[in-house]
């Protein structure tokens, strides 16, 4: 998170930030992980100041470390919370399944935020003593809005929001996080993650009332802010969408697979502290017998409270585990009225977090509490979940779901059948507490700690793996230049890791490099004839793409029939190999890596039987046919189409042209997969495994984007990005001292290269004299040709100024201060080396994604997106160079690009390494897999619930249409006699 932090303190030159949070003294568990926030960013060195509005009394405040501030709020709300102590004995005996539950919660709550944020705004002079700070970034949850208030009160533009538990359904609108009812659970839900009918409807509702209730405290906040403010506050919603992050106390392996964005953090489990050995008296208490059960509910709900009838089914149960020692947090063990269970340890406190750390605990019974469920799973402890209010239900689902615990409804309290049963459950079935063993397995092998998300810049140890030696099959076709390269990147740095790495390279297109240069290359002769007809048509293929539109959407259908023939070629060829496919799975792989672009990988990890893999798209974002097999969220309206010629403009014809792109694009992928697949299931018979049902079950996705260089969208935790893998360090230019000599000829120098699927021999003569016309305008720059065949273009003669060159080292002359600008094709690795170096470019888009890519660029400000049919007007080339050499702007934003990208928290050789380490250690992941990918398009959209609402409707009026016709009839009647 202090990635985070230094974005938003605009790379401030030193470390050491002046850091406002907002720490209410309200509800413990909120209370906690702010301060525990707090506390991570002080111990980094920053100066960190905690403002506490005073609420309730509770014990401690969150934080230790930080400089605190403290304002009582209201005595008589305080007083006023202490007496509604008895509404904990109501909690008891209430549904968690009534959704007043949560309704009847949000008058009182109004009032706290109401009369919290009247007091903070009527301090002037704390505002004023605050202003003086300068603070750099000020942090706040998005439950209570008080630190909002705060914020806009000082000037504080820079902010950063919190969530103590999920990301709530108002935030998660506000920032276009996708909410869909359909299969992801409400934040206050009763559900889980099943797409019955009932529980959708069920969710339909939660996620409705959620939403309402964090509005409802939202508008309170607003109105007390006007007031004191004045009405030209900025509203606090448009805050909440303008913020650059978002942390949640959430944990991707510990909850719903769902659709998230990239400026979502989750620090989960930040607030488990390290365990402490315990102490004699509590060491004592765990040797008494050979199994201990640890009994809590929380702060909020007081055992004192619990309906003596509880007590005493409680009570049943203790005794009838002689063997078990039962410790229970309540909170008047000198009153408490248990005498004769000797096997009952009451304590008013008990250090919860290091019994769970303790081998000698044997289960630990809940109210499912967000911190108590995290501090379980952290420790391997097996759960028994008893739910009350809030996101405790939902929590008690995700243990159920993930094997980790029983999910009992507080009404068996009352019944010690219920309670019996499950104790028994968890303690002979040991599929419990390996289920939770193994969660903590996962937790500890997580990418990276919470602790490292917030102190990432400090943190640089990541980048080695745990030293294990595994054995990895990589599939990378010699086919697009551009997808070999980052496949081979891929190899190459789990190569350089320590791991033996196979590269299988079906040879289908003659490049002259493999992609790789590290890993054990096995390559494969897949047609002849095939790559006779290829080379052939390359001039007349690489020659339409200088003349086609890059915006006709045959530009994708086009080359589709040719690598359907390709793929289909590939597969066949590598699934009949038997003595190749004999010597792979001889290698017993532990992992397999490939692109889902052609699918070959995909055919041979199924013929050699490797279940275990990883699938990969080289292009900027994820295909559309992907996305919808692992549950990514397509949404025409505002993502640009992974082959798209939109940005995330929402205009009405961009959302027409986007659709029909989002489209083309997911026909293109699919096409080619049902070609794959027909080859597959010709040589390996009808049981091979469906494409879509292999990518649906991937536990992890690779994809070749960089989240600070690309549209904000959702995306899964299960995807990676690994954008700048390819870019590799630069040499120094005096090494290659022609190249060194050619760019101190003048002030200026230009690059020109449109890559290697589209040479620039093959460009229409017309654009090549345009080109000759605008490098002679600009006599004193140096502009550098990357032209196939220097030695033939008669066109280039007597052109002082232009060095032709049929191979140049483009990320060194990228990397050097001497070069003003790149003029390319928008390729993923140029348009990646060019930010990583923060050169300023024009991107002439020729097919694919290139058209993407251009979009992103100019939306960014570091380039001008040109057409290709603008060539052949000389003056536009001529303008859009100029432009960028006398604008300021383009070189600033460049260079503001690549300053965040040298700050980022992980690079993606690590996210690589870690992510691969994970993969191979627990294969499968099914914690990972959205529930919804497999819903078909009725029941994703709650089509159906929407259906039966409107027939109900439409019942409801025509019955009320009916009856009153006939009330309106009898009165005619009526009046009609009465007359006669």
């Amino acid at each position: 998170m202090l990635f985070l932090l230094v974005l938003s303190a605009a790379f401030a030159n030193v470390y050491g930030y002046k850091i406002l949070i907002v720490v209410p003294k309200a509800a413990y568990s909120h209370m906690n992980f702010m301060g525990k926030v707090a506390d991570t960013l002080v111990d980094a060195g920053h100066d960190v100041v905690a403002l506490q509005p005073l609420i309730q009394p509770l014990a401690g405040n969150g934080t230790r470390k930080s400089r605190i501030i403290q304002i009582e709020v209201d005595k008589e709300l305080t007083e006023s919370l202490m007496d509604a102590k008895h509404h904990h004995g109501q909690r008891w005996t209430d549904s968690t399944m009534n959704p007043l539950s949560i309704l009847k919660n949000i008058q009182f709550l109004q009032v706290i935020t109401s009369k919290t944020v009247a007091k903070l705004l009527s301090e002037k002079e704390l505002l004023e003593r605050l202003k003086l700070e300068n603070f750099d970034v000020g942090i706040t949850e998005l439950f209570d809005f008080s630190g909002i208030a705060v914020f806009e009160a000082i000037g504080l533009k820079n902010v950063v929001g919190t969530h103590s538990s999920s990301l709530l359904e108002g935030t998660a609108y506000s920032i276009g996080v996708p909410v869909i009812p359909s299969f992801m659970p409400a934040s206050a839900g009763v559900t889980d993650d099943s797409t019955s009918f009932s529980n959708r409807l069920s969710n339909v509702f939660f996620t409705w009332i959620s939403c309402y209730f964090q509005r409802s405290l939202a508008n309170a906040a607003e109105t007390v802010m006007k007031e004191k403010l004045g009405e030209n506050i900025t509203p606090i919603w448009d805050i909440v969408s303008n913020m650059s992050w978002i942390i949640t106390n959430t944990e991707p392996f510990l909850d719903f697979a769902k659709p998230t964005l990239h400026k979502v953090v989750d620090v989960g489990g930040i607030g488990v502290h390290k365990p402490k050995s315990l102490d004699k008296k509590w060491s004592t208490v765990l040797s008494r017998r050979p199994h201990n059960v640890l009994i809590c509910f929380g702060s909020h709900m007081q055992s004192t409270q619990m309906p003596e009838k509880a007590k005493a089914a409680l009570v049943k149960v203790f005794k009838s585990f002689s063997h078990i020692t039962f410790i229970w947090k309540y909170e008047d063990p000198k009153n408490a009225q248990f005498a004769g269970v000797e096997n009952l340890y009451l304590s008013e406190w008990l250090p919860q977090n290091d019994l769970l750390a303790d081998d000698r605990l044997t289960l630990f019974i809940t109210h499912g509490g967000a911190g108590s469920l995290m501090e379980s799973a952290t420790y391997g402890k097996p759960l028994i979940l008893i739910p009350f209010f809030g996101d405790q239900t939902r929590n008690a689902k995700l243990a159920a779901k993930f094997g980790i615990g029983i999910h009992l409804n507080k009404a068996s309290l009352f019944d010690s059948n219920a309670l019996r049963q499950a104790i028994e459950s968890i303690l002979k079935d040991e599929r419990y507490t390996k289920a939770a063993h193994r969660m903590r397995d996962l937790l500890r092998k997580r990418p990276f700690t919470p602790e490292q998300k917030m102190l990432s810049l400090f943190l640089l140890l990541l980048a080695v793996c745990d030293g294990g030696t595994h054995n990895i099959l990589v599939v990378i076709p010699k086919m697009g230049y551009s997808h070999m390269n980052f496949l081979g990147c891929i190899a190459d740095t789990l190569v350089d890791a320590g791991h033996n790495v196979v590269s299988l390279q079906p040879l289908i297109f003659p490049h002259d490099s493999n992609g790789t240069k590290r890993s054990r290359l096995i390559q494969v002769d897949v047609d002849a004839t095939l790559a006779e007809e290829l080379i052939s048509t390359q001039s007349m293929t690489q020659g339409l793409m200088w003349m086609a539109s890059a915006a006709n959407p045959l530009g994708i259908l086009g080359p589709l029939p040719f690598l359907k023939r390709i793929v289909t070629k590939s597969v066949t060829k590598l699934l009949e190999n038997e003595e190749l496919l004999e010597m792979l799975r001889s290698e017993k792989f532990d992992l397999g890596i490939t692109e889902l672009f052609d699918f070959t990988g995909v055919a041979v990890f199924e013929a050699i039987g490797l279940k275990n893999m990883i699938g990969v798209h080289t292009q900027s974002s994820i295909m559309e046919g992907t996305a919808y097999a692992i549950g990514i969220p397509v949404i025409p309206s505002f993502m640009p189409a992974s082959q798209a010629v939109t940005d995330d403009s929402t205009s009405f014809t961009t959302r027409v042209i986007n659709i029909v792109f989002t489209y083309l694009s997911y026909f293109f992928q699919t096409s080619v997969a049902n070609s794959a697949e027909k080859a597959m299931r010709a040589k390996l018979g009808s049981s091979a495994t469906p494409i879509w049902d292999t990518v649906a079950n991937m536990s992890w996705i690779l994809s070749n984007s960089e989240p600070l260089l690309e549209y904000g969208k959702p995306t899964l935790h299960k995807v990676v990005d690994l954008g700048g893998i390819g870019v590799h360090k630069p040499k120094p230019l005096e090494e290659l001292r022609k190249w060194h000599k050619i760019l101190n000829l003048r002030k200026h120098t230009v690059l020109i290269s449109f890559g290697s699927v589209a040479p620039s021999i093959f460009m229409p003569l017309a654009i090549k004299r345009a080109f000759i016309e605008v490098i002679k305008s600009y006599p004193y720059v140096t502009f550098i040709w990357k032209y196939e065949e220097p030695e033939n273009a008669p066109f280039a003669e007597g052109v002082e100024n232009l060095v032709l060159s049929r191979w140049t080292p483009q990320i060194e002359l990228i990397a050097d201060e001497r070069l003003t600008l790149f003029v390319t094709h928008g390729g993923s690795g140029s348009m990646l080396e060019s930010a990583t170096h923060g050169k300023p470019l024009i991107v002439v888009p020729l097919f694919g994604d290139q058209t993407r890519n251009a979009k992103i660029i100019a939306r960014f400000g570091f380039g001008i997106h040109l057409h290709k049919a603008s060539l052949y007007d000389s003056s536009v080339l001529r303008d859009a160079i100029g432009t960028i050499m006398n604008d300021t702007r383009y070189t600033e934003a460049a260079h503001r690009i690549r300053d965040i990208l040298a700050e980022r928290p992980f690079t993606p050789a690590q996210k690589l390494l870690k992510t691969v380490e994970l993969a191979v250690k627990f294969g499968h992941i099914p914690e990972l897999l959205v529930s919804g990918r497999h819903l078909g398009f009725i029941t994703y959209y709650n089509i159906d619930i929407l259906v039966v609402f409107l027939a109900i409707c439409s019942s409801i009026t025509f019955v009320l249409i009916y009856v009153l016709r006939r009330y309106i009839r009898n009165r005619r009647t009526s009046a009609k006699a009465k007359t006669q």
